[in-house]
């Protein structure tokens, strides 16, 4: 046995699930000295043997455990007949300069842990990408003793909890809790759909775990390419794809850098990596034109979605459930004395700007707003009106007219006109008047306008960008309200 093979058998990737099994063999399953190595090398990681302060004392201790609960799963792997073959197809993708179909189509067969996958997409370096800067003036003067501490007392709070409170799906408890969930997700995908997964490696070294249904030849809509973004514990197993699927669309999901197997952690600079490397893979390797991809980034996934679209000329953008920055949303759930604090921290090192990134995109746009949602609302302890009021797709959307129609909201009170009209019923929007539109969405220049042409128009606008469904934020959307707009 070659020094490499033997590497692979003792560090090597675990084995999910197989989709295709042949007639007389049994589907994939761990043999007891295998299940054993596993069990003792998560028990010695979950108890944090490996911890400076604990090392020195059970250094023999952790040698021997560790020794033995390698041995016992590489025995289990090398007595495996299934592990044996997984073993040689994965060392000829991934160590010859031109593998076989045959073996790249083996490969394929099996669900593993993609940490020594064969990367199928390196992005490269792009120039010109578009970022949004943050503006120093904006933080209060808290004194010298803030400005001393600030750097490292942010950092605590993001690093320790923050980060884990904002994207929830990152954490081992998700991990361990989803495992199951993920890997029927990736078999449903493989099985029904013919998906396959991609491994794509960024800018900054993070392998991004990835998911691609073609329906090109399939449907009338497949030549369209979904690109779906999830939310703060979403993954493309099972989540948002579900509504393009139907509709036929080919789809691209991936999962956030520190989701499942995806690694890093969702940083916002890592997740424009992320995303940037996806968008890469989409036109580069699968030849999708960018005019053919649409973005559809649910909840947190608006941040990763908006800044996609704005640098690539991606034919429409669909955002669900989406708000509009995640300050005054992080402000509203921490206590009112510690506001500098988290204006710094989120700025610093977790700033999720997303109307400005949606200012930088000029191509078709739909908002979705959840009318019953509990989480991107600011008085979530208020009437159901209250809640409607503060949610944040609300000032998304009036931050759209504005960088979209210059000049139309010209103060308070007519940005008051398009809070207005969130305000109304279904019925209530259809009755507005519509009879003079066709005449003043030609209007480019607006300060002749008079008031009720005014009143009219911001309805319009707000009708154009933005419906609502009547649901809470989790609540999967119907594939009758994926409606990616036109030009």
């Amino acid at each position: 046995m070659s020094l490499s093979k033997l590497i692979h058998f003792i560090f090597g990737s675990n084995i999910l699930d197989k989709y295709e099994i042949p007639i007389g063999d049994d589907p994939y399953q761990e043999n007891v000295a295998e299940t054993m190595g596993d069990l003792l090398i998560a028990m010695a990681y979950n108890r944090r043997w490996y911890e400076p302060a604990c090392v020195m004392k059970f250094l023999q201790y952790i040698v021997i455990y560790y020794s033995i609960a390698y041995t016992t799963r590489t025995i289990g792997r090398i007595c495996s007949e299934d592990y044996r073959k997984f073993t040689n197809v994965l060392m000829e993708v991934t160590e010859s300069r031109e593998p076989s179909p045959d073996a790249e189509a083996q490969l394929r067969n099996y669900d593993y842990e993609i940490f020594m996958a064969p990367i199928e997409y390196i992005a490269e370096t792009r120039a010109g990408k578009k970022f949004v800067a943050t503006d120093e003036k904006e933080f209060a003067d808290m004194g010298p003793l803030w400005d001393l501490v600030k750097d490292p007392v942010s950092a605590f709070v993001v690093h320790t909890f923050g980060r884990r409170m904002l994207y929830p799906g990152a954490t081992s408890l998700f991990k361990t809790l989803f495992a199951g969930v993920l890997k029927a997700g990736r078999r449903k995908l493989v099985k029904e759909h013919g998906g396959r997964r991609n491994v794509l490696l960024t800018e900054d070294g993070n392998c991004i775990d990835s998911m691609f249904v073609d329906n090109r030849h399939k449907s009338s809509t497949g030549s369209k390419l979904v690109v779906t973004c999830e939310g703060n514990a979403g993954f493309y197993e099972v989540g948002i794809a579900n509504a393009p699927l139907a509709k036929g669309y080919s789809i691209l999901g991936w999962n956030h850098p520190g989701f499942a197997q995806s690694s890093g952690l969702p940083y916002p600079d890592q997740e424009q990596n992320a995303v940037e490397a996806v968008m890469q893979f989409a036109t580069k390797k699968l030849g999708f034109k960018e005019s053919d991809i649409i973005l559809y980034g649910w909840s947190i996934g608006g941040f990763t979605a908006t800044w996609a679209a704005a640098n690539y000329n991606v034919g429409s953008l669909l955002l669900d459930a989406t708000f509009d920055d995640l300050l005054p949303l992080a402000i509203a759930k921490m206590p009112k004395p510690v506001d500098f604090v988290v204006q710094y921290a989120v700025r610093k090192y977790l700033n999720l700007p997303i109307s400005k990134q949606l200012s930088m995109y000029n191509g078709p746009v739909r908002l979705i707003r959840r009318s019953d949602d509990d989480i991107i609302v600011t008085d979530e302890f208020g009437s159901a009106a209250d809640r409607r009021a503060s949610n944040r797709a609300n000032q998304l959307l009036v931050d759209l007219i504005e960088s979209r129609h210059p000049g139309l909201l010209r103060n308070e009170s007519d940005r008051n006109i398009a809070k207005e009209w969130l305000a109304l019923s279904p019925v209530e929007r259809v009755s507005a008047p519509t009879d003079n539109i066709t005449t003043l969405t030609r209007y480019r220049l607006y300060n002749g306008l008079e008031d009720k042409q005014r009143r009219e128009l911001i309805f319009h606008y707000c009708d154009k960008y933005l419906v609502d469904f009547d649901a809470g934020h989790n609540m999967p959307l119907p594939e009758d309200y994926f409606n990616p707009p036109g030009p």
